[in-house]
């Protein structure tokens, strides 16, 4: 894992519960903006989510090769929710939404000591994975190697 690892992974952890309110703010925004329709996520759903990205999140910190969480989540569930109708559009907003929640809450919670390698990993983390959701559309994943 990297040096900094455990220490970001724990504060991530911890702030769980944040991060699920984080991404009901970043859906109803993301619908404000983009009508669409979308299904109604209850509290277990939407914490599901989060724990699927603090997989993601934990697998790339650890430097897994290859990122089998993620792989399944770009190869698998974001084809298929655009095969059933989810726009691309709406799941980026979604999606850069949360993030922005999510680097503003690690910035202000981070331990002093590794807050600037945190806060540049988390940045290409999620421009790594916002770039990967939009080259899916149904075909090939993009070629853009994974996170370390």
């Amino acid at each position: 894992m990297l040096a900094f690892g455990p220490k970001l992974l724990a504060l991530l952890q911890s702030r769980r519960e944040v991060y699920i309110k984080a991404l009901k703010i970043a859906i109803r925004n993301s619908q404000e903006l983009i009508p669409v329709a979308r299904p109604e996520y209850d509290q277990d759903a939407l914490a599901q989510i989060i724990d699927g990205y603090m997989a993601m999140i934990t697998e790339a910190l650890e430097g897994r090769d290859p990122p089998e969480i993620a792989t399944m989540y770009f190869e698998a569930i974001i084809p298929s929710l655009v095969a059933a109708g989810e726009r691309v559009d709406s799941m980026v907003h979604v999606t850069v939404g949360m993030m922005v929640l999510i680097a503003d809450d690690v910035g202000r919670n981070v331990d002093a000591d590794i807050r600037d390698e945190s806060m540049d990993w988390l940045s290409k983390f999620f421009a790594t994975w916002v770039t990967r959701i939009i080259t899916v559309r149904g075909g090939p994943v993009s070629s853009m190697r994974p996170l370390r």
